[in-house]
């Protein structure tokens, strides 16, 4: 679960900064096009949710949750998992994977 949650933390750091460039720049959120080289063509790799890009940076949040323990775990997912049932308390989400007659239908993982 740590692993998960690191590849968590890591997406919502990269979802957070294309929308704080976004803000600086006064622009449509899209992702900038760079050209490649050696085609000559567009390209969005250097710019990509890859583990070249960000593979370091989750597995710097993964030592980090491994290292505050177990407990830290079981918190965190504690935590996400109120936070979902929290959500499908209010009427516009019902019907989503938050409501829990659709939860319990899913499964225990449906939860988070």
């Amino acid at each position: 679960m740590e692993s998960v949650i690191g590849a968590c933390a890591v997406a919502l750091e990269r979802a957070l900064k294309l929308v704080t460039e976004k803000e600086k720049k006064s622009t449509d959120l899209k992702t900038p096009l760079k050209i490649n080289k050696s085609t000559g063509k567009e390209s969005i790799t250097p710019l990509a949710f890859s583990e070249l890009n960000w593979g370091q940076f989750t597995t710097d949040y993964h030592l980090s949750i491994v290292k505050r323990g177990p407990k830290y775990t079981t918190d965190t997912i504690a935590m996400a998992r109120q936070f979902v049932k929290d959500l499908g308390s209010d009427a516009s989400t019902k019907g989503s994977l938050a409501d829990d007659s659709v939860a319990s239908s899913k499964g225990e993982r449906a939860l988070l």
